[in-house]
C-alpha cells in the first residue's frame, strides 16, 4: 500500500494541471456538503449542553379548534402540571424579558434576560460559578427580589468581583439582591445575561399564554406516557376553568424538535441539493480520470503483461483517486469555512447560545468519510475500464484505439449527460427560490417602510406602576420627539409590524352569542392617535382617533379589513358596531368601531391575514412600547437626537432595538433570502462544473479524432463542417441531459414547494429559461474545441499518432 501511495503521488505530480482541476472540483463538492452538514449538526444533531439532554422535553399548549398549535403556556396551568404530574423529576417555566440596568457610576443599559421558575438550572444540570441558584421561597409572589448574573455581565459590568453576592443592583427601577453568577457561555434560553424568579411577575390569568415550559422525564418514562399524564391534568383543568381552558390540551416534543423542527425540511432539501453538486463533481473527475486512463493504456498493458493482476492495477488507480479526494477534502475545509461565514451572516444574531456553526470534529469526520466514498465512487469506473485494456493494441508503438472503445465513449457521454441533468435540477430550484423571494418583496405589508425609525423602551420602577402615569410619559415623549428637526410624525405602539413581538386577546361582537372558551382571537395594538400616519396606514373607511379622544371617556377601536370582512360580510358595515375583550364583564366594556385600516403583516410577510384591532394607548399603556417615527430623511441619523429626548424626560431610560422599518422588513425574510442565495450558489457551482465537464469531453474527443478530422478535411470538408460536427456532438449530449434533468426537476420541485411563495413549482417559463441558459453554456463550452478542431492541418493530422 505504501508503494502504491508513493507511486500515486509521483504520477499525480507529473500531471499538475489535471490534478489541480480534479482537486478543486472535488473541493467545491465536498466543501458545500460540509457546510450543510454543519448546519444540520448545529440544528438537529449536536447534543445540548445540559445534563442528560435526551430526557429534557418541551411542553406546549394547543387548542386546534381555535387554530393554536405549539402555543406558549400559561403560568397558572404550569403550576398545576408541576404539582400534579407523575412523569417528571422536575418541571420549569421561563420567559424572555428585557431589563434596564442602572447605576450611579455608569450609563443605564438595556440587558436581555429571562424570568425562570425555581429549579430551572437544576433541571438543566447547571451550577453557578459564584453563589447559588434561586430557592423555592424566592420564587413566590411578594418574595424579596433576587437576581442571578451571567459571567459575561459579571465581568464586563462588575469587574468579576467575587463579592458581588449579597450586593444590590437596580433593575427596572427596583432593587435586586445578587445571589449567584452562572458560568461563561451559559445564556439560557437565548442570549440571556441575567435571570430573575418568574413567580414575582407571573400572572395567574389562565388565558395569558406568555411563557415556555420544559420538563426532565423520569427514568424509563416515554414522551407518550408523559403527554398522556399532562393531558389528563389538562382535561381536569378544562372542567374546572371552562372559560379559559376549554379546548386546550398539552403537547410534548424533544428539544431538537422544538428548536430545529421548523428547519428540518429545508435542511434535508439543501442536503439533497449539495448531494447533487457532489455527484456532478464526481462525474467531472471521473471523466477526467477516464481520459487520463486512456493515455496510460500502454503503461497499464505493460504492467498486465509483466504479471500484474487486475486487482493490483485497480488498487493502484484507486490509490490515486483517494489521494485526489483527500486533497479535495483538505481544500474543502477552506470552502466550508467560507460558506459557513456567509450562512452565519445571513441568519439572525439572536440564536440560542449553544447553536454554533463551525467545522468541528464531527464535520471533519463526515468530510473524511465523504473523501473515502467519493474517491472510490469517481475512481472505480475509470479503474475498471483501464485495467482491462486490449493488450495487443496497447503494446503496439503508436497503436490507436487503446481505451477509445465505444463502451468508454458511452460512459464518458453518460457522465456529461448526468452533469447537465443535475445542473438543470439545481438551477431550476435556484430560479424558483429567487423568484419566490422577489415575489415576497413585492407583497404589500400594509405599511410604509420608507423613512420610518423605530425603537423600543421599557418604563421601569414604581413611578410607572399605573396606566395613567405610563400614558403621561408617552404623551410627553411623543410631543418632544415630534418637535425634533427632521421628524414628520411621532407615535407610540405596544407592537410594531414585523418586530417579532405581538399580543393577542379573545374578543366578542355585540349581539353574537359565543360559547364559553370559544372566543375568537385578535391581535391587539395599543397606539397613539398619529400612529397610522407615522407608519403609512391610511384609514379606508371611517376615521382614526382624534388627538383628544384617547384622553376623554370615549371607548373606541379601529379594526383591520380582514376582521371587518369576517364578522360583517356581504356588505355589512362595522362602523358604529361594538366589540369587547373576552372576559371583560364591566358595565363600560364595549368599544365602538370608528374606522377600518388595511391588513398589516405583523409577524411574517408570508403569514395569512389575522384579526387586528387598535385601541388608544391611554387605555392600555404598557410598560414596554415602541416609538414609530416618520422622518424627512435617513432614519438612522435621527436616532441620537431621539435618544437624547428620552433621556431628557427620564435619565435612567435606555432605548434598544433601534432600526428602520425597512430593516425590520428585510430581516423578516432572512430565511427566504438565505434559501435563495444558497440554491443560487449551488446552482452556479453546478453550472460551472457541468461546463467544465462538457468542455473536457469535447476537447478530449477532438484530440482522439484528430486523424479522422484530418481525413475529412483532406477529402474536402470545410472548417464550418468541422465546427458543426464538434458542436453537434456537444449539443446532442446537452439535449439528452436537458430532457433527463427536466423530468427529474418536475419531481424534485414538488419537494421544495413548501419553501416557495407565489410561484408555481412547475413554472414552464422557468424551465425554459434554465434550459436555454444551459444550452448557451454548452455552446460556449463546445465552441473553443470546435474552433481548435477546424484549424487542424490535414498533413499533420494524417501523421497523428
Amino acid at each position: 500500500m505504501l508503494s502504491d501511495l508513493r507511486f500515486a503521488f509521483r504520477t499525480l505530480l507529473k500531471n499538475p494541471m489535471v490534478t489541480i482541476v480534479a482537486v478543486v472540483t472535488l473541493a467545491l463538492g465536498i466543501g458545500v456538503n460540509a457546510t450543510m452538514f454543519s448546519c444540520v449538526e448545529a440544528l438537529l444533531l449536536r447534543p445540548f449542553p445540559y445534563q442528560d439532554p435526551e430526557r429534557i422535553v418541551v411542553v406546549r399548549e394547543e387548542n386546534p379548534g381555535q387554530g393554536f398549535t405549539a402555543n406558549s403556556i400559561t403560568y397558572a396551568n404550569f403550576v398545576d402540571w408541576r404539582d400534579a404530574n407523575r412523569s417528571f423529576t422536575r418541571m420549569a417555566a421561563f420567559g424572555g424579558n428585557s431589563f434596564n440596568l442602572s447605576a450611579s457610576d455608569a450609563e443605564p443599559e438595556q440587558v436581555s434576560g429571562a424570568q425562570i421558575s425555581a429549579g430551572t438550572f437544576e433541571l438543566l444540570g447547571k451550577t453557578p460559578v459564584v453563589g447559588r441558584t434561586f430557592t423555592e421561597d424566592e420564587d413566590r409572589p411578594g418574595a424579596p427580589r433576587v437576581v442571578m448574573l451571567s459571567e459575561v455581565l459579571w465581568r464586563n459590568r462588575f469587574n468579576a468581583d467575587r463579592g458581588i453576592v449579597g450586593r444590590t443592583i437596580l433593575l427596572n427601577g427596583d432593587t435586586y439582591s445578587v445571589v449567584g453568577v452562572m458560568p461563561l457561555g451559559f445564556e439560557f434560553p437565548s442570549e440571556a445575561k441575567l435571570w430573575t424568579p418568574l413567580a414575582m411577575s407571573a400572572t395567574g390569568n389562565r388565558g395569558n399564554h406568555s411563557f415556555s415550559a420544559m420538563g426532565r422525564l423520569k427514568s424509563g418514562v416515554s414522551i407518550e406516557r408523559a403527554q398522556s399524564d399532562l393531558a389528563s391534568i389538562a382535561k381536569r383543568l378544562e372542567t374546572q376553568y371552562p372559560e379559559t381552558n376549554k379546548g386546550w390540551t398539552v403537547s410534548i416534543v424533544t428539544l431538537h424538535e422544538e428548536v430545529g423542527g421548523q428547519y428540518r425540511a429545508p435542511l434535508y432539501i439543501f442536503m439533497g441539493a449539495v448531494g447533487f453538486v457532489l455527484l456532478i463533481a464526481c462525474a467531472n473527475v471521473a471523466n477526467i480520470l477516464l481520459a487520463r486512463a486512456t493515455t496510460r493504456g500502454r503503461e497499464i498493458a505493460i504492467r498486465a503483461a509483466l504479471g500484474a493482476s487486475r486487482g493490483r492495477i485497480i488498487r493502484q488507480l484507486l490509490a490515486e483517486s483517494v489521494i485526489i479526494a483527500l486533497a479535495g477534502g483538505a481544500l474543502g475545509v477552506v470552502v466550508a469555512k467560507v460558506f459557513l461565514k456567509l450562512v452565519v451572516a445571513g441568519t439572525p444574531p439572536t440564536r440560542p447560545f449553544w447553536m454554533i456553526f463551525a467545522v468541528d470534529n464531527l464535520t471533519l469526520l463526515y468530510m473524511l468519510g465523504l473523501c473515502l466514498v467519493t474517491g472510490v465512487l469517481f475512481g472505480l469506473a475509470p479503474a475498471l475500464q483501464a485495467s482491462s485494456p486490449m493488450l495487443h493494441e496497447a503494446l503496439k508503438e503508436g497503436g490507436r484505439g487503446a481505451g477509445t472503445g465505444a463502451s468508454r465513449q458511452r460512459l464518458r457521454s453518460g457522465l456529461v449527460i448526468a452533469e447537465v441533468g443535475l445542473s438543470l435540477v439545481l438551477l431550476v430550484g435556484a430560479a424558483l427560490m429567487v423568484q419566490s423571494f422577489f415575489r415576497l418583496q413585492n407583497v404589500d405589508p400594509g405599511f410604509d417602510r420608507v423613512n420610518v425609525l423605530t425603537m423600543r423602551l421599557v418604563l421601569s420602577g414604581k413611578t410607572y406602576d399605573s396606566v395613567p402615569a405610563r400614558a403621561a410619559f408617552y404623551r410627553q415623549l411623543v410631543t418632544a420627539v415630534a418637535e425634533l428637526p427632521g421628524v414628520k410624525v411621532a407615535s407610540v405602539a405596544n407592537n410594531i409590524p414585523l418586530s417579532g413581538s405581538s399580543n393577542s386577546s379573545g374578543f366578542v361582537v355585540e349581539g353574537r352569542a359565543v360559547e364559553v372558551g370559544q372566543y375568537r382571537n385578535a391581535a391587539v395594538r395599543s397606539v397613539s392617535a398619529d400612529y397610522f400616519k407615522a407608519v403609512g396606514m391610511p384609514v379606508r373607511r371611517g376615521r382614526s382617533f382624534t388627538a383628544q379622544e384617547p384622553w376623554d371617556s370615549s371607548r373606541v377601536a379601529v379594526i383591520n379589513a380582514s376582521m371587518a370582512e369576517r364578522f360583517w360580510p356581504s356588505g355589512g358595515d362595522p362602523i358604529g358596531k361594538r366589540i369587547a375583550f373576552a372576559g371583560d364583564t364591566t358595565a363600560n366594556r364595549w368599544l365602538t368601531v370608528i374606522g377600518i385600516v388595511d391588513d398589516v403583516k405583523m409577524r411574517r410577510v408570508t403569514a395569512p391575514p389575522e384579526n387586528q384591532f387598535y385601541v388608544p394607548y391611554t387605555k392600555m399603556a404598557w410598560r414596554t412600547m415602541s416609538l414609530a417615527i416618520k422622518t424627512n430623511g435617513e432614519p438612522a441619523s435621527l436616532a441620537p437626537s431621539v435618544r437624547a429626548a428620552v433621556r431628557a424626560i427620564d435619565p435612567n431610560m435606555p432605548v434598544f432595538n433601534v432600526s428602520s422599518m425597512q430593516e425590520l422588513y428585510e430581516f423578516s425574510m432572512w430565511d427566504r433570502r438565505l434559501y435563495g442565495w444558497l440554491f443560487t450558489a449551488f446552482g452556479a457551482i453546478a453550472l460551472v462544473l457541468a461546463a467544465v465537464g462538457l468542455y473536457s469531453l469535447i476537447a478530449y474527443m477532438v484530440v482522439q479524432r484528430t486523424r479522422e478530422i484530418g481525413v475529412r478535411m483532406a477529402l474536402g470538408a470545410k472548417r464550418a463542417d468541422v465546427v458543426k460536427l464538434v458542436l453537434g456532438r456537444g449539443m446532442r449530449l446537452t439535449a439528452f441531459g436537458l430532457v433527463a434533468g427536466a423530468a427529474a426537476a418536475l419531481g424534485v420541485t414538488r419537494v421544495i414547494k413548501g419553501l416557495l411563495f407565489g410561484v408555481n413549482a412547475a413554472d414552464p417559463l422557468i424551465f425554459l429559461a434554465v434550459a436555454a441558459l444551459l444550452a448557451c453554456v454548452a455552446v460556449l463550452a463546445s465552441v473553443v474545441p470546435a474552433l481548435r478542431a477546424s484549424r487542424v492541418d490535414p498533413l499533420v493530422a494524417l501523421r497523428h499518432e
